[in-house]
Parts: structure tokens; sequence; C-alpha cells
């Protein structure tokens, strides 16, 4: 009855009600936004590599070639020479090494060229290694594998071949043709950027690449002609004019294990001091550090935006009812009349506050999920962020009760109002 009774309170000024939770909901949905957001994003970088002591790239910023390379945002600058990666792999200190090479693309998602050196050590979250839903990895020069969501937007499976672009442009206009590459597998979900990620190996990019170049020299020595080489003649044709050397291809990044942890540093030093060519050597966790340490402020900055919007509302609220007060002096000292006391009339404008708030609450968790399931896609494509749409964690939980607990104290303003008023409150009918 109790509650039937504040219900039916709502209903009576619902405007002004649907006016406060479309606010309360607004509010509550970007507190929650900034903090999943927040926390989804430092997971999904934190968890991108494990088991890699060094990462070693052109000369640039830390920053710059961790993003560049682990989580495909942007450019890692110059390439380094296959020399140089040879030089390093065969120090005394290495355990292994992994080239990559970014620069080609697939419908806007990134090819990775690599050795097997990559599919072998190459590890994420807590030191999970790459493992395959189907097939293997690539075998032949043009082999290539498929991150999980690659193949499942796609709809690709084993055995069809697929056309790279040059470029990481979601629209590019080279497209190397002559050059098919055969999906041989496809890579268990890691819910990192591997996910988005195609690879091949070495050799396929630089005959995939020498091929590109054949192709422009006999389009200009035969007039425009146009090209009706089936498959196998394309595949011909690549071999004959490649006489490709690996010594050609230029590597983007070296993911880096060493024998024994104390030789970072040394290592570091070595790739800063390295005479052959401008290479600098980042660790990894050390580098995920600044860049927290840079977008820490922001996160700060977001919070108390999002903190300051719900406070804002919930004094909305508190004033709302308070206005409503003088309205509804008759329906108190109706209940009075009936024989109510104060608190329940106290009690009765906090379970309002009460509905309200969860209405909002209910409201908000489920835009945010539906936002989430929308734009995780985009996130891990554009951004490199991998978001989950579950938004209900503990974190969540604990705003979703520290925004009830705020609004049951807030609402104690116009609760007070109404139970002062209530002990003085007669019957007056209006004629």
């Amino acid at each position: 009855m109790f509650v039937n009774i504040a219900k039916q309170s709502l209903v009576n000024r619902k405007g002004t009600v649907l006016l406060t939770v479309l606010a309360l909901t607004i509010s509550i949905f970007v507190l929650l936004a900034v903090e999943h957001i927040r926390a989804q994003a430092k997971q999904s970088f934190s968890r991108t590599v494990s088991g890699v002591d060094l990462i070693v790239g052109p000369r640039t910023g830390p920053l710059n070639l961790l993003l560049g390379s682990v989580f495909r945002i942007g450019e890692t600058g110059q390439a380094i020479s296959w020399q140089t990666y040879q030089t390093l792999k065969d120090h005394p200190m290495v355990s292994w090494a992994a080239p990559i090479a970014l620069g080609d693309s697939h419908k806007g998602h990134r090819v990775l060229a690599t050795t097997s050196q990559y599919y072998e050590h190459f590890k994420y979250g807590n030191k999970q290694a790459l493992s395959f839903a189907i097939g293997n990895e690539p075998q032949q020069d043009f082999d290539l594998v498929l991150g999980a969501d690659i193949a499942s937007k796609f709809n690709y499976q084993v055995g069809d071949d697929i056309v790279l672009s040059h470029g990481t442009g979601v629209t590019s206009f080279t497209h190397h043709d002559g050059t098919p590459f055969k999906v041989v597998g496809i890579l268990d979900k890691t819910g990192t950027p591997v996910d988005q990620t195609l690879h091949i190996n070495f050799h396929g990019l630089a005959l995939m690449h020498g091929e590109e170049h054949e192709e422009h020299e006999e389009h200009e020595a035969h007039g425009h002609h146009g090209h009706d080489h089936d498959h196998s003649e394309h595949l011909l044709s690549a071999h004959k004019a490649a006489d490709v050397d690996d010594n050609e291809t230029k590597v983007s990044a070296i993911f880096v294990g060493l024998k024994a942890r104390y030789a970072s540093l040394i290592m570091q030093k070595w790739a800063n001091d390295f005479k052959g060519e401008p290479i600098s050597a980042i660790l990894p966790g050390v580098a995920l550090t600044q860049l927290w340490q840079i977008v820490g402020s922001i996160e700060v900055v977001l919070q108390v935006i999002a903190g300051l919007v719900l406070l804002t509302t919930l004094i909305g609220m508190s004033t709302m009812l308070l206005a409503t007060m003088k309205e509804r002096t008759r329906e108190i000292a109706i209940f009075r009349t009936l024989g109510a006391r104060p608190v329940f009339v106290f009690s009765l404008i906090q379970l309002e506050v009460i509905i309200i708030t969860l209405v909002s609450m209910i409201v908000a968790v489920v835009v945010l999920w539906l936002g989430m399931m929308m734009a995780q896609q985009y996130l891990a494509t554009q951004m490199g962020l991998f978001i989950d749409a579950n938004v209900l964690t503990v974190e969540t939980l604990w705003l979703l009760t520290f925004v009830l607990l705020g609004s049951v104290v807030i609402g104690m303003i116009p609760a007070v109002k109404a139970y002062k008023s209530s002990l003085h409150t007669s019957l007056q009918i209006k004629q």
C-alpha cells in the first residue's frame, strides 16, 4: 500500500517527474560511461602485450613506438632495416626477436608481416600464448592468418583468398590484386588488437610489393593494357619478378625477449647507442605507465565533471520536490487526518526519491549497455580499444550504490520539509 501511494503520487505529477528522470538518467549515464570506459581502456591496454622485454623500433618517442607497434594506433615512424633486426637477433643477451612490418591493410584493418617467432613467443594477458581456433601459422609465401574479429566480421573461412591494399586507411585506391593471399588459419579471440589484424610473413610481403612494382612497369611499357591473368599466372609472375631478398625488407618494430630480465636496461642502452642506424628501445611496462600518467589527469577531470553533473541533477530533483510541497499541502493534510504520522510523510517523500533514482539507474544502465554494444566494433577498429559491453562490473555497482545513497541524502531536504509541514497542517478544503 505504501509503495502504491508513492507510485500514484508520482503518476499525478508525471510531467515534472519524467523531466527529472530524464535529467538524472543522463547524469548517471555520463558517470557510468566515464568510469566504464576508463576501467576497460586501462585493462585493454594492460593486457595487450605480455612477456615482451623490449620493443625496438626507429628513433621516436616511447609512446609513439608503443601505440604504433602494439596497438596499431598511428605509425611507428621511419622503418628500420632487416640487417639491424639480424644484428639484434644475434646479440648474446637476446633469447628471441620477432620483427613486424605494418603499412598495408584490408578493408580498414591492419596487415602485420612477421615471422614464426611472433606466433611462438608473443603473449598477451597473463602471459597467454597465441592459439589457433582453426588452421595453423603461415607456411607458404602467400599464406595468411586472420584475427578472430576479422574472420567473424567478414565471414572468412580457411581456404578463402583475400586481396590486400596499400596504406592503412579505410579506403584505399591501390590494391595488390596480383598477389592474393590464402587464409590458412584463424586465431582464437584474445581481446587485443591481434583480433583486428591480418598476419602474413615477410617474404610474402616482399613478393607482394615486388609484384606491384613489376605490374607498374609493365603497365607503362604496354600503354595501359588490361590485366587478364589468372591466379596461377599472378603467382608465377610474382616469383619471377621478385627474386626477393628479405634483406631489402623494412621492419616497423621488433618485439624482443631477453635471456635475463636484468639485461633490459643494458639492451636499451645498446639500442640507443647503435651506430648502424637511429633506433630506440622501450620497456613496454614503463611506456604504459607513462601513458597512464599522461591520461591520468584527464581521467580525474572527466570524473569530476561527471560527479558535478550528477550532484547538480540530484539537487535539481530535490528542488522539484520542494517546489511541489505547497501543492501537496492538501495531500499531506488528508494523510494526517486519516491518522498518518509525520514519519509516514517523511518516508513517503524518501520513497519517491528512491523510485525516481532506481528508474533512472535502470534506464541509464540499459542505454549504456546498448551504446557499448554498438560502439564496440568502432572502438576496436579505429582506436584499438577493446571494451566489454557488460557494464555491471563491481566498480559500476559501487557507483550505483553511491548514487542511490546520495539521492537519499539529498532527498532528506524535501522530506524534512514535508515532515515539519505535516506537524502543523490542518485539513483545509478550498471551495
